[in-house]
């Protein structure tokens, strides 16, 4: 949410922040509460200042956060050392902390020489910045995989109601018959099969120009589901 103040209140400037502190590194902060800093003296001396928009500092900062972070995958994956070694460095660049295997712990401290002397500067520098926050435990891939796939329940859950959203909201400008609803509802849930009706108005829609109140991830949906259907 865009915060906008005539004259941001010093207390306020940390609260500014909550909830974005996981995207801006502390470089970020720092250089940003300065300039908030900056701006309320210009105020108070009556000076005409530029506003800052948090957005957009969030927004340049996250952009460089993320660009970042594909650089440091891109050396880890250059790396010639153990697969195991590369897996754990990514998960400690897509910003886990815990349950680490603790062999490549124990393999950090151990050829930390060999990592200062070989290691892109980037990369052996976030890894020495991120050793310390490390907690490992008992160690199973299998459990990572468990988390894998619930994250991937959790993102297609995500992606049905983003679907069933931009088709409420169609569906109601358009006036939509209440039985095609919800047998498109249905489908959404996971139903491989629909009424004839139902199967040719979304034949019907599909054909020639899609018109713009139907937005492309229900139209992908719909093309997906006639397929699975014939």
């Amino acid at each position: 949410k865009e915060i906008k103040t005539p004259i941001p209140s010093p207390f306020a400037l940390n609260i500014a922040l909550q909830g974005h502190i996981d995207i801006l590194k502390i470089e970020d902060k720092y250089a940003f509460l300065q300039r908030m800093h900056q701006q309320i003296l210009a105020k108070i001396a009556g000076e005409e200042v530029k506003q800052i928009r948090i957005k957009d500092f969030l927004e340049r900062a996250k952009k460089e956060r993320n660009e970042f972070k594909e650089r440091l995958k891109t050396e880890a994956w250059s790396l010639k050392v153990p697969r195991f070694v590369k897996i754990e460095l990514l998960r400690l660049i897509n910003g886990e902390r815990k349950e680490i295997n603790p062999k490549f712990v124990e393999r950090a401290y151990e050829r930390k020489r060999d990592i200062e002397r070989d290691w892109p500067e980037e990369l052996k520098k976030f890894l020495f910045n991120v050793l310390d926050d490390i907690k490992t435990s008992e160690f199973s891939y299998e459990k990572i995989w468990q988390e894998e796939e619930t994250k991937k329940e959790q993102e297609k859950e995500e992606q049905k109601l983003q679907i069933i959203e931009e088709f409420n909201d169609a569906a109601r400008k358009t006036k939509l018959n209440p039985q095609i609803r919800y047998d498109i509802y249905n489908l959404i849930d996971g139903d491989k099969q629909a009424r004839p009706e139902t199967l040719n108005w979304m034949k019907e829609l599909l054909k020639g120009t899609v018109p713009k109140i139907w937005k492309d991830n229900i139209v992908k949906f719909l093309q997906k589901k006639i397929k699975e259907i014939e």
